[in-house]
């Protein structure tokens, strides 16, 4: 959780630095789309790659449990 939040305060602070500087008084204008498009883009590319990783809870949980699991039959069993 803990990672999570802090990759969107840094994506966030990273999109604020380049909106703010996209809008100064001395930058080139008519690249401001351009520059927050791209770096909103790989923003959300990262984060989304650092947030969604896979986890094995399903399967641990369902090992740990014996529900989905397969269940050996019992030895006196007849066939």
């Amino acid at each position: 959780m803990v990672q999570k939040l802090t990759a969107e305060v840094i994506g966030t602070a990273v999109l604020v630095f380049i909106v703010v500087g996209v809008i100064h008084r001395k930058a080139v204008a008519g690249y401001a789309g351009l520059a927050i498009g791209l770096v909103a883009a790989v923003v959300a590319a990262l984060i989304s790659t650092t947030i969604s990783k896979p986890r094995a809870d399903a399967t641990s949980a369902a090992a740990a449990t014996g529900v989905g699991a397969s269940v050996p039959a019992p030895a006196n069993a007849t066939c």
